[in-house]
């Protein structure tokens, strides 16, 4: 899907209008092949059809919510309005009056459709560059040999609430490590935590350091996600809320 959606880009309305439409022509019972087209493609056209099979189709909500996640991906002001109001017409049905289609609704309108008004630094939020007293360490497979002790290990470990979660306790700024170790050797674990920089988890690679002109404050971290169509992006800060959102209206430059 990922790949045909690459091969569509700047061609989707005329893929949509002379390829899907003709193969798919009655929304109202489509299977997830034309759906799934419609949701990648999600031109005002697909947002049209997916909205008449929604309506007629009633989906769970699971399906439900994937496929308001397509009313997200607009292209202009025009079109996120036009989408908040099909969303919302979605949300006065009776057959999607339960809370959990509510909320799923709430949240689309709140953090993909909102009104992109750009988000001002007010401090800067720098990542430490180091968190304690360097020290030379053994190499992994000389280290995974000794004994371990498991109630100075836990304290230890303690250190990592910094960055990450462990049982439900730290930060959400690195990946969750609660149940990370179970499917990794002790050297594996041991690798990891000797050289950390040298294989990054998805979705953590990508290291952002934003700076106003304006204020000259500066934000670092890691980019979480991107939109291109709504010229927005959301960074995960090291700091006590570790996300902040950043962004502007299409055509604008990013606002920080």
């Amino acid at each position: 899907m990922e790949a045909l959606g690459a091969a569509f880009h700047g061609r989707e309305k005329r893929v949509y209008n002379e390829i899907v439409t003709k193969r798919f022509p009655d929304p109202l019972g489509w299977d997830w092949k034309a759906k799934n087209l419609a949701w990648r493609l999600h031109t005002p056209e697909a947002i049209r059809d997916l909205v008449l099979c929604i309506r007629a189709q009633k989906p769970p909500v699971d399906e439900f919510r994937f496929l308001a996640m397509a009313f997200a991906s607009f292209r202009n002001d025009k079109e996120r309005q036009d989408r908040v109001k099909r969303l919302q017409a979605l949300a006065q049905l009776p057959e999607f009056s339960a809370e959990y289609y509510q909320v799923t609704v709430d949240e689309i309108i709140a953090k993909d459709l909102n009104d992109l008004e750009g988000e001002m630094m007010e401090t800067s939020y720098l990542i430490p560059q180091q968190l304690g007293q360097l020290t030379e360490v053994s190499k992994p497979g000389e280290i995974a040999q000794l004994q371990g002790d498991i109630t100075r290990g836990k304290a230890v470990a303690a250190k990592c609430y910094l960055c990450h979660k462990l049982d439900g306790i730290g930060v959400n700024f690195g990946p969750n490590l609660t149940h990370w170790g179970k499917e990794r050797t002790v050297e594996e674990i041991v690798k990891e935590i000797v050289y950390p920089d040298e294989k990054l988890a998805h979705g953590y690679d990508k290291p952002v350091r934003l700076v106003s002109k304006k204020t000259g404050e500066t934000a670092e971290g890691l980019l979480s996600n991107y939109s291109w169509h709504a010229g927005s992006l959301k960074l995960r800060c090291w700091v006590g809320k570790p996300e902040k959102f950043f962004s502007a209206g299409p055509g604008q430059k990013l606002n920080i």
